[in-house]
C-alpha cells in the first residue's frame, strides 16, 4: 500500500511580545478550530525572548501565508 499527501506550508510569524496569551489568543482566532481561516492550523508559541505564530498552511493554494500574515497583522494591533 502507497499513501501520498499534498504539501503543507509551514510558516512561522514573529510577534514583537512576550506575552504568551495574546499570542495563543491570536492563533486560535487564525486557525481554522477556532473560527479563523479554512485549512489553517496554528500554535501560539514562545521562542526566546518573544513570541510567535506557528502556522500550518494545510492548502497552500487556497490559503496563502500573505493571508495569514495579514490577518495575525490585524489581530496583533488589535491587542
Amino acid at each position: 500500500m502507497i499513501g501520498a499527501q499534498s504539501w503543507v506550508t509551514l510558516y512561522n510569524i514573529p510577534l514583537l511580545s512576550t506575552d504568551v496569551s495574546a499570542a495563543r489568543r491570536i492563533a486560535r482566532k487564525v486557525s481554522a478550530r477556532g473560527g479563523g481561516l479554512p485549512t489553517v492550523q496554528t500554535l501560539g508559541i514562545v521562542c526566546e525572548d518573544s513570541t510567535e505564530i506557528a502556522c500550518m498552511l494545510l492548502e497552500p493554494n487556497r490559503i496563502g501565508a500573505d493571508r495569514v500574515q495579514n490577518l495575525v497583522e490585524m489581530l496583533a494591533a488589535q491587542e
